[in-house]
């Protein structure tokens, strides 16, 4: 395991729950031409060639609807011209506008969708099916004229879409770019749409180092860190294998062993308002939600012929120090894996022999007995 894949970790999805050790710029549009993004921020983003990764929040996207109907009893058929994300359940609510006509426009809940039954009451603005990726049904008031017009649009949290982590590429101060996989609309929908960049999170040797380096760093003040140190490597002291049926020794062919790789996440919070600092031993409660959601369960790499997955799992959280208006928490994880035989010393080589010579004594002559046996299948001629 690397501490840089456990920072990589909390770039990427931390954001997505607070924004305390990143900078958040608003987008003031976005827009896609082929496979590429590109955002405006109203102030300088401070993307650069070594601090160019992002996430993007916010953001709808929109899917053009190339068909809809209605059958005259309030349900409404629709069909995207692209692959939508409805048949994955992934959000509780999307928006239908555009329509010339007001009935079919609005906010539509999507929640859980089960096999409808026969005597299911159809719900005004509330998702009925999804036929397959681009075609679904919802409900709607009135009888407005069939099929709709005007230029409409499917607006939803795609996710695929805009939101995520992205590689940025700088244009300008206020300008970026990234790359999608995906085809979908343009441009993005939002009235709150962030980039969350100029990230807090990073990793030292140990906690000395990391307030070392935080108190001397200027442009640190006042702001909030985040530190990841691995920690003790702690294998297993059992030399036998143990079950209901056997109890034997593990000699070097039958070899394994389980080691903790133990990790710890530091939070380094500025509190020159306060004495006590009690509020912010609170807020390292939401932080703790925070931090499981994105390590808890978490497979990292961790370089061994492992053939089982082991997540990370929770060893505790603690107030670490409080010195000079410095909060400092401390977060305990643990990643256990597996060393095997084919981790340790290699076998010697093996030579193949065609010819073996025994000498052979027992405890009643003094005789040496000598014997030669040859192993080729055919003796030589």
């Amino acid at each position: 395991m690397k501490a840089k894949d456990i920072v990589i970790q909390l770039r990427t999805l931390l954001p997505q729950f607070t924004t305390l050790f990143n900078d958040v710029f608003e987008i003031t549009s976005l827009t896609r031409i082929g496979n590429t993004i590109t955002g405006i921020t109203s102030l300088p983003h401070g993307i650069t060639a070594q601090n160019n990764g992002g996430r993007i929040t916010g953001a709808y996207t929109p899917f053009e609807i190339i068909s809809l109907t209605n059958d005259g009893n309030g349900l409404a058929s629709g069909e995207t011209k692209d692959a939508n994300d409805l048949t994955l359940n992934y959000q509780s609510e999307f928006e239908i506008i555009g329509a010339d006509q007001p009935e079919y426009n609005g906010t539509i809940i999507s929640q859980r969708i089960l096999p409808k039954p026969l005597d299911r009451k159809l719900q005004p603005y509330e998702l009925y099916s999804v036929d397959n990726r681009k075609n679904f049904q919802y409900g709607i008031t009135g009888i407005p004229i069939s099929p709709a017009t005007g230029t409409i649009f499917l607006i939803q949290n795609f996710l695929e879409g805009y939101n995520g982590w992205h590689t940025l590429t700088r244009i300008s101060d206020t300008e970026f770019s990234y790359e999608v996989i995906r085809a979908f609309d343009s441009p993005a929908y939002g009235n709150n749409i962030q980039l969350h960049n100029n990230f807090r999170i990073t990793r030292a040797v140990n906690i000395d180092r990391a307030f070392e380096a935080y108190t001397k760093d200027t442009t640190a003040q006042n702001k909030t860190y985040l530190y990841v140190t691995l920690e003790q490597h702690e294998a297993s002291r059992e030399t036998h294998a143990v079950s209901d049926v056997i109890h034997e020794n593990l000699y070097t062919n039958a070899y394994h062993e389980t080691v903790q790789q133990n990790f710890n996440v530091y939070a380094i919070i500025p509190c020159k308002n306060t004495i006590a600092a009690a509020q912010t031993r609170d807020e390292m409660e939401d932080l703790a939600k925070n931090l499981y959601k994105c390590l808890l369960t978490k497979h990292f790499p961790v370089l061994f012929e492992e053939p089982l997955q082991y997540g990370t799992t929770l060893i505790g959280h603690r107030t670490f120090d409080y010195v000079r208006s410095i909060y400092i928490h401390e977060f305990n994880f643990q990643q256990p894996y597996l060393l095997y035989a084919q981790d340790a010393v290699e076998s010697d080589n093996s030579v193949a022999f065609r010819d073996l010579t025994l000498q052979i004594r027992n405890s009643y002559e003094s005789e040496l007995l000598n014997q030669n046996i040859d192993l080729d299948d055919k003796p030589l001629g």
